[in-house]
């Protein structure tokens, strides 16, 4: 009833409950991991929600059923906003990478989902202005996408990031790289030059950095000190 609960009302607080008595109360799981299978409006929706995320990320390793609930799940998940940023935050709850045992277990079903997914992310970066929450995922699904363009992908991210005060691609780009260090486009050298002059305002015209312009900072690579 408290998952049921949850799940409607997308709750951070039950939640925490929840987890903290998955942790807590280890002679149970296995109880609750077949109230989960059970939980048909889970598994027939096609949006993945961050509730459902949280806990199946703790419990879908642990039983081949939730496993492979979840692997049909994704094969029918939308691309829309919410279910693949919770799908990448999924990826970072189980280890965040592909050397990790446990993501090899779900890697084609992740694979196929994400690459589903290409075409969306790209046509948001195609609107009229690019959200903190894209922001947000799209190093995510750089590094964790596999057939897509590096180059292509870094191009577009240069071109979308000219217009902030401050830089919002820095950490987009930094996994471009650290996926391929090989990976090269034209526009490249006028996002760094351009990047390097928007720091160089903010250090002469803030008499103290915003939090805003430190995260960019740091997501660029530049050392911080008092």
């Amino acid at each position: 009833m408290l998952f049921r609960i949850g799940y409607e009302v997308q709750s951070e607080f039950i939640g925490d409950v929840i987890e903290e008595w998955l942790k807590e109360r280890a002679d149970s799981v296995s109880e609750f991991i077949n109230g989960v299978v059970s939980c048909d409006f889970i598994w027939k929706s096609t949006l993945f929600s961050r509730f459902e995320m949280r806990i199946i990320a703790r419990l879908a390793f642990n039983s081949h059923d939730v496993l492979r609930r979840l692997k049909q799940k994704l094969a029918t998940c939308e691309a829309e906003l919410q279910s693949l940023k919770n799908v990448l935050q999924f990826a970072v709850y189980i280890g965040g990478n592909r050397q990790d045992m446990r993501y090899q277990e779900i890697q084609p079903e992740m694979d196929t989902y994400l690459n589903r997914c290409g075409t969306f992310v790209e046509g948001l970066f195609k609107k009229d202005g690019v959200s903190a929450e894209i922001w947000e995922i799209v190093p995510y699904f750089v590094s964790m996408a596999k057939d897509i363009d590096l180059g292509k992908w870094l191009g577009m991210i240069c071109k979308r990031d000219l217009e902030d005060i401050n830089p919002q691609g820095c950490r987009a780009i930094r996994s471009v790289l650290d996926k391929d260090p090989q990976a090269y486009h034209r526009s490249l050298p006028g996002w760094i030059v351009r990047t390097f002059s928007r720091f160089t305002r903010r250090f002469s015209e803030d008499k103290e950095l915003s939090e805003v312009t430190l995260r960019s900072l740091n997501d660029f690579g530049i050392p911080q000190s008092k």
